[in-house]
């Protein structure tokens, strides 16, 4: 159920987002932004994404596509909240400066020179990462979208300790990169589902079945085919959900950041903040979980090989039924291989087929011990987030629709057993109009209070 609501929300905010009117991005996005221009060197124009769009980069093309096309709405949307918000900015920062230096002056607020210092620096950089918008681009987008995935995929293709998976040299439609992850799972997916993928498995597997080897055998394989269809999915899904979640996120940073700046809207800003961590472990979670697929279907490839080889140095005479069944086996393959148009493996004997098949099983269980592993993974995101966040209100990043604990009544986070960082999300810095105006006029604020309270039990004649 989950994972048809992820669906929803992927297909509804696709449309949302092309709904926005979008230009063709060059090789080089340019972003012209309150004035300034932003250029953006990573990313892929929306031709050249569609362009290799083709069953063996169905993955990498999808996420090369969704992301030009999102970096393309997320800057319209974000350049035109920066220029909205400039009246707003100005009004909250005069506020908060004024009031602030009133408590200064009539000593209402105990301040050493130290934390004023602090203070006053926590918002300049606050006022500036508002309101410049290349600030913005180089430490918070870059770092989000390029720094933590980028950086990751291309950390772990450093520790791919294995060959990597061959890829076909003649095709100009696979991914440019050669560190680019995504294609890993390119060819994995087309290795498993492609139209030569998945007819060899489903043919290898009717073939055992028809001829008797292993029925058993055949119908888990064809289980794991569909299986790792369905975990191929939700790991597009789980990874295109956090994108667009973390576009979203950023298109709104200037509103966020202006709300951690008072303590009645400092909810909004933590959970925001929170959000933001937790759509940003996602993805690394699902980077992990390709790499070791990768990783496996590497493994399971030499394993299999190996025991081919030492197969073929033992490999006795075949006897009379064995030659009539692996010719049954070799029929059956030319026969589908014909009908649906693809290059049927060839299987000089019984033993290299059976390694074929072994090597499919394999991959097939490690497959789902891995996507489990990888879900439970994801479940525990959103608790992460919320500790290094500081969030006490609702994380909705890895479960759309439940929401977190809160603390409530005398139960604290500390009383919970979580250490709370005193300092990620500055409590001294952040105390804004409400409290400095409780705090310098509460004789005025209660003589309003009673004079617009009527009396307990009216007048009396």
């Amino acid at each position: 159920m989950s994972l048809i609501k992820h669906f929803i929300l992927i297909i509804l905010t696709m449309f949302i987002t092309l709904a926005v009117p979008l230009q063709q991005v060059a090789a080089a996005a340019s972003y012209q932004c309150a004035g300034t221009m932003l250029q953006d060197d990573d990313i892929k124009s929306t031709e050249d994404c569609e362009a290799q769009m083709q069953l063996s980069t169905v993955i990498s093309s999808s996420i090369c596509l969704l992301r030009a096309i999102l970096a393309e709405s997320m800057f319209q949307v974000y350049c035109g909240v920066l220029e909205d918000v400039d009246l707003i900015v100005g009004i909250a920062f005069t506020l908060y400066i004024m009031f602030y230096s009133i408590s200064l002056i009539f000593g209402i607020n105990k301040t050493t020179p130290r934390d004023f210092l602090i203070r006053y620096f926590k918002i300049i950089l606050i006022y500036v990462f508002v309101t410049e918008a290349e600030v913005f681009f180089e430490f918070l987008y870059k770092f989000f979208i390029y720094g933590l995935l980028g950086g990751t995929a291309n950390f772990l293709m450093k520790l791919d300790v294995g060959d990597k998976i061959e890829k076909n040299e003649d095709s100009d439609s696979l991914s440019e990169k050669e560190d680019d992850i995504f294609s890993h799972v390119d060819e994995l997916f087309y290795k498993v589902i492609g139209d030569e993928g998945l007819v060899s498995f489903a043919t290898l597997a009717f073939a055992y079945m028809t001829t008797g080897v292993g029925v058993i055998v055949s119908s888990l394989l064809m289980f794991g085919i569909f299986a790792m269809i369905q975990a191929f999915f939700r790991m597009l899904v789980t990874y295109a959900v956090a994108i667009l979640a973390l576009t979203f996120l950023l298109m709104f940073a200037p509103f966020f950041i202006i709300f951690g700046m008072f303590k009645g809207t400092q909810f909004l800003f933590k959970g925001w903040l929170g959000s933001l961590i937790s759509y940003t472990i996602q993805p690394l979670v699902v980077l992990a979980f390709i790499f070791l697929v990768a990783n496996v279907s590497d493994v399971a490839k030499k394993v299999s090989e190996k025991q081919y080889i030492n197969a073929e140095l033992e490999q006795p005479a075949l006897s009379a039924p064995e030659n009539r069944k692996v010719e049954n086996i070799t029929k059956i393959i030319d026969m589908v291989g014909q009908k649906f148009k693809v290059e049927a493996p060839q299987f000089k004997n019984e033993d290299e087929f059976s390694n074929d098949f072994k090597e499919g099983v394999f991959f097939a269980m490690a497959f789902l011990i891995l996507h489990a592993v990888m879900n439970a993974f994801l479940a525990k995101v959103p608790d992460f987030a919320r500790i290094l966040g500081n969030f006490q209100g609702y994380s909705t990043a890895a479960n759309i629709g439940q929401s977190g604990p809160s603390w409530k009544g005398d139960a604290t986070p500390q009383s919970a057993g979580i250490h709370q960082p005193d300092d990620f999300v500055p409590k001294s810095a952040l105390k804004g109009v409400l409290d400095t105006a409780e705090s310098a006029l509460p004789k005025a604020a209660g003589s309003i209070a009673s004079a617009f309270t009527p009396r307990a039990g009216g007048s009396k004649k």
